[in-house]
């Protein structure tokens, strides 16, 4: 009876550190998504002012 407590406690704090694992790596992906994002958003903002100056200078 206690070895089979045991065994279940041991395998849910196995599930438990496969889900930690896997919950950092996706938050890893999350902040590399969001630095991509804002380097796309930078990128797009500078095409756009410089679209804004070539637009103007042929006025």
């Amino acid at each position: 009876m206690i070895g089979k407590i045991q065994a279940g406690t041991n395998s849910a704090i196995t599930s438990m550190t496969a889900c930690k694992s896997q919950a950092s790596h996706g938050l890893d992906l999350a902040q590399q998504a969001g630095a991509v994002i804002l380097q796309i958003r930078a990128g797009t903002k500078d095409a756009v002012s410089i679209f804004a100056e070539v637009i103007e200078s042929q006025k």
